[in-house]
């Protein structure tokens, strides 16, 4: 039977988890086996997993310990290795701070890659309040460098409910057919958290690989705060280091000077508003961006 294996980093995800597992032990399907890729083991998490783990469970887990925080892209990455590793057919990519109601949803997910030959596959995502949308198609907008989720009106309506074709979706929760992988090879590790998932589906378009938006397959994402919001200084060093990276590693001629020039121009409008310290952040991470090799 074809074998899924679900790939999720934990960083401070705690508060969480228990939602997240009664969520995959509800599943009808339990052909899969979960790797959980730990950027923040302690005494406290461990013993937590512990106690969630050691009920009886029909599927398979590994608990992967790493040495601090390696981000997000590395984490995945550990995760894809072990489910090619494992002969798993698919690897879903998933935070955990989210919510599936459907028991059927993990059946009907592979349903779906093995009758209509999908290579990936994401879902509808809504808030937690379950009507407003979160994410219901998205694309990629070339002049800002930037993934935008179709959800500018947060409401449910005919195009939020057809199957399509579509050229962004972060990766919180992401159906993989692994043989996309040797295609397009895994997920850019320098970007360390934010930009690598459009950096992969970038790369993912560019070779021809097809990204389905499938309505049918929704979740609920509990929008975590971990790394402290928009406005974190975390946030604004690596939103914008990344952003200029990305720029330098996929744009060439005119159009890459056109996207930094935009992009250092919209920053303007943000310092301006920004404290001392945010301005900092803001200016450190142009400045790596600039630097990072490529």
């Amino acid at each position: 039977m074809r074998k899924l294996g679900l790939v999720t980093v934990l960083y401070n995800s705690e508060s969480v988890l228990k939602d997240f597992f009664a969520s995959l032990k509800s599943q009808t399907l339990q052909n899969f086996k979960l790797y959980l890729i730990d950027n923040s083991a302690s005494i406290e998490s461990t013993h937590l997993l512990n106690t969630f783990l050691t009920e009886e469970l029909l599927f398979e887990y590994e608990h992967i310990v790493c040495k601090g925080n390696l981000g997000v892209a590395e984490g995945n990455n550990i995760g894809i290795r072990k489910s090619i590793e494992d002969k798993c057919e698919f690897t879903v990519l998933l935070n955990n701070d989210i919510i599936i109601e459907n028991t059927d949803f993990l059946a009907q997910l592979l349903n779906l890659h093995i009758k209509n030959e999908f290579d990936i596959i994401v879902p509808k995502i809504f808030y937690p309040d379950r009507k407003s949308i979160w994410y219901a198609g998205g694309y990629f907008d070339r002049l800002r460098a930037l993934g935008v989720h179709r959800n500018f009106k947060k409401i449910d309506d005919n195009l939020s409910n057809c199957n399509q074709l579509v050229t962004y979706s972060p990766t919180c929760f992401m159906s993989i057919k692994n043989s996309v992988f040797d295609t397009v090879g895994l997920m850019d590790s320098t970007y360390f958290v934010y930009t690598d998932d459009t950096d992969f589906v970038y790369r993912c378009i560019q070779l021809g690989i097809k990204l389905w938006y499938v309505p049918e397959l929704v979740i609920t994402h509990l929008v975590s705060v971990s790394s402290g919001g928009d406005d974190s200084k975390f946030y604004i060093f690596y939103s914008n280091r990344n952003k200029i990276y990305f720029i330098r590693k996929h744009y060439t001629g005119i159009r890459k000077y056109i996207s930094i020039g935009y992009h250092l121009l919209a920053r303007v409008v943000f310092y301006l508003k920004f404290n001392s310290a945010q301005r900092q952040s803001l200016l450190n991470g142009l400045r790596e961006g600039f630097k990072l090799k490529l």
